[in-house]
């Protein structure tokens, strides 16, 4: 089940790990797709979740429905990687009353704001990879990664713009 990098992905350097929960049909097919959480753009995520619907993953019918979590990782080619990916710096973001950035570890899909980051350090351009349905919640999720502060990505000690994907999640009240 390899899925095929999107030459737009390839072309802005956008990589990431995705989590998905895979819903397996009585005859062994995948027939859906839950993001449990993103790889950080929707265009690596949708290739994802089209290129394995309709596989069929087990030699066996298992003859009942079966979900399965599957980690699935979107690596460049050597010569398409930083030596050193932008990096998030600790507290430079605003503070928030309403979302949260994520730990990377963290499930849940949440609102993904992708960025380009310069090779100063600020957010040049955002774009709402994975929105919410809640129109200020989304808002205020780009407002907040426009306010945050980077280590920028860096090769043979040269900085260098590179893209950068957010995840957050409304906070708990």
């Amino acid at each position: 089940m390899a899925a095929k990098y999107p030459k737009a992905a390839l072309r802005n350097r956008f990589h990431g790990n995705a989590k998905v929960l895979l819903k397996i049909d009585p005859s062994g097919k995948i027939n859906a797709v839950d993001f449990l959480r993103s790889s950080g753009w929707w265009i690596l995520d949708q290739t994802l979740a089209k290129s394995v619907i309709g596989c069929k993953i087990l030699d066996e019918a298992p003859g009942k429905e079966l979900n399965a979590a599957v980690n699935y990782i979107f690596r460049l080619d050597e010569e398409l990687r930083f030596d050193m990916d932008p990096e998030l710096i600790a507290d430079s973001c605003d503070k928030s009353d309403s979302v949260r950035i994520t730990d990377p570890t963290e499930n849940g899909l949440g609102i993904v704001v992708g960025s380009l980051v310069s090779k100063t350090g600020e957010v040049q351009r955002t774009s709402l990879e994975w929105a919410s349905g809640d129109e200020a919640l989304d808002r205020e999720s780009i407002r907040l990664v426009k306010s945050c502060k980077f280590k920028p990505a860096t090769t043979a000690g040269k900085q260098y713009n590179a893209p950068y994907s957010v995840r957050l999640l409304p906070v708990s009240k």
